[in-house]
């Protein structure tokens, strides 16, 4: 043993400092409300004098947690996911659970690896981020273990928070219709995601007996917009760009700049998720927000109450309409 360890306090110590049981100080720390306000005060300043640390790994041994949690994520680079894991590293922080993130780069084997190695590390639970698993692989990979779920590419999951992304593309195409667009083109994204945006964007345009100007596919990055309005414009010229994501919508922006095409005169441009960057941009640009930090925070809190016994409901999250620069009134025809 150290001389670090030998001078650190024990629960002993601090039971003897304030003169009550070594029981006592573990209800103090663990379960406070079960002790009377006077002598939670008292162990708690005795704690704090002494500078006493629980030892969470005899803590464990008792109650048969490790106080970490997985938090599995499909790029832990990308602004929404990033934002996503902060949200939840805020919440079980709070709670004195440490998470352990996990980068798949949204590679289905790299996420069976991942939830295996955490399951073999004995973590309590998991939080996966845009999961590419279905209920079954899951569970067989960890059962009966807590798991809360943002976003799933599959359905199935239970204890799940997800963005209603149908509707957020819905609301893009309402809002150029809206402002007098006729020629919409829209750069879809990949994935779950994307082709729920997609079809909410077509829905409303069919409403209105409208086939979209033109659309191209790709992944969610500044390039793929680049590419698309490319693409786009070998057809002809749109008068609004729906883009799946922000970072489209900058690749979007900076084609039909280069293009000598001016945002919003000649194209209106409207983005999904309302990254930081979407305030930024010149001009600024009209997104659909979903919630980034918060809904990760809000997961946090879900995969709390599992631990505490409760049974929470899965939440469906709508996107809301933020109207900056991008978008301007046409005149109807």
């Amino acid at each position: 043993m150290t001389s670090r360890s030998q001078n650190r306090p024990n629960i002993r110590a601090v039971a003897n400092r304030a003169g009550v049981s070594t029981a006592t100080v573990s209800r103090a720390i663990n379960s406070p409300e079960r002790l009377d306000p006077e002598t939670l005060k008292r162990v708690m300043h005795v704690v704090q004098e002494l500078g006493y640390v629980p030892n969470l790994t005899g803590r464990s041994l008792v109650m048969g947690r490790t106080h970490a949690v997985g938090v599995v994520v499909p790029n832990v680079g990308w602004p929404l996911f990033a934002s996503f894991a902060r949200g939840i590293e805020m919440e079980l922080n709070a709670s004195t659970l440490m998470p352990i993130i996990v980068s798949t780069d949204d590679l289905k084997d790299r996420e069976k690896d991942a939830a295996r190695a955490l399951v073999e590390r004995s973590v309590d639970g998991l939080i996966i981020i845009s999961s590419n698993l279905a209920p079954g692989e899951l569970e067989r990979l960890a059962p009966s273990m807590f798991r809360v779920h943002i976003n799933p590419q599959i359905d199935g999951h239970t204890h799940q928070i997800r963005v209603d992304d149908e509707a957020g593309g819905y609301l893009a195409a309402d809002h150029f219709l809206k402002t007098g667009h006729k020629r919409i083109a829209h750069v879809a994204g990949e994935f779950r995601s994307g082709r729920d945006r997609a079809r909410g964007f077509l829905k409303r345009l069919h409403e209105e007996g409208l086939e979209p100007f033109a659309l191209y596919t790709g992944d969610f990055t500044v390039e793929a917009g680049e590419k698309g309005v490319e693409k786009i414009l070998e057809t002809g010229l749109p008068d609004a760009i729906f883009a799946a994501s922000d970072l489209m919508a900058v690749g979007v922006c900076r084609a039909l700049n280069r293009a000598g095409l001016r945002v919003p005169d000649a194209v209106s441009v409207i983005g999904f998720d309302d990254n930081p960057i979407a305030a930024l941009l010149d001009p600024p640009l009209t997104t659909l927000r979903q919630l980034d930090v918060e809904l990760g925070r809000m997961a946090g809190r879900m995969f709390l109450s599992l631990m505490e016994g409760e049974r929470p409901e899965n939440q469906i999250i709508v996107p809301e309409l933020i109207e900056r620069h991008t978008t301007r009134m046409r005149a109807r025809r």
